[in-house]
């Protein structure tokens, strides 16, 4: 007695934790049956709490210079807000001189006009020290920090001048309008109702807790039944 009186009581609170992933499902699952009708794959979403759960923007670092601008945002290249070119290695410095960029990553430097047209590459084929680890300049001799040394690119030999290293901004109001940008027509709303339905885009944790809680409903309500209706059979004989 005092076993089935516990389980029906667990098993009421269990119920309300699951009622709310086959909500999800239901709620979802009708939606998707009415795709079509409502076109919920011409619609798109550019939320960027929705899009982080896609990884969109992940990668961001900005830099400014000369009130000048250049991000990167997962890959994408941005001057002044406009996607110019796609790039794998990361920025990790970034300085605007005779109208141009000259960017740094851990392994290369690249000239780039505002157009997004690359005008130069060196690396260490060209002698240029690995890794880098900074870029400045002084008086328009650019310079890079590897291991330690701040050396010049013009003679790749250490020096000490005094140098002004670039520095990221990193301005959460760019990389919010970047996101808007980038994400055009990334993310339906067919595609993030079918990702929720099918628990992709479902924190893991949600849908195990919401799994062993249907799991403890069946048995539960097993128990509960079988110990009634054993209970109704002995006071039969």
């Amino acid at each position: 007695m005092r076993l089935r009186k516990f389980l029906r009581k667990i098993h009421r609170w269990i119920g309300i934790i699951a009622s709310v992933w086959l909500l999800l499902l239901a709620t979802t699952g009708f939606l998707l049956q009415h795709k079509d009708d409502w076109k919920l794959d011409e619609k798109y979403t550019n939320s960027p709490l929705l899009l982080s759960l896609y990884e969109i923007g992940d990668q961001y670092i900005s830099f400014e210079d000369q009130n000048h601008t250049i991000a990167q945002l997962d890959h994408q290249i941005f001057i002044n807000s406009q996607s110019i070119l796609k790039l794998e290695d990361a920025i990790i410095g970034a300085i605007f001189q005779d109208s141009n960029w000259i960017i740094a990553t851990n392994s290369q430097l690249i000239w780039i006009n505002t157009e997004g047209q690359i005008l130069q590459t060196m690396d260490d084929m060209d002698g240029l020290p690995l890794p880098i680890e900074k870029l400045g300049n002084n008086n328009n001799n650019i310079l890079v920090q590897s291991n330690n040394q701040t050396i010049s690119i013009d003679t790749f030999q250490p020096t000490r001048q005094a140098i002004t290293w670039s520095i990221a901004t990193n301005s959460e109001k760019l990389k919010e309008s970047l996101i808007q940008t980038s994400s055009h027509n990334y993310l339906s709303y067919q595609q993030l109702i079918f990702d929720l339905h099918a628990g992709i885009t479902s924190p893991s944790l949600f849908n195990d807790i919401a799994a062993l809680a249907l799991i403890f409903l069946s048995l539960s309500g097993i128990i509960i039944f079988f110990k009634k209706s054993f209970r109704k059979q002995r006071r039969f004989y």
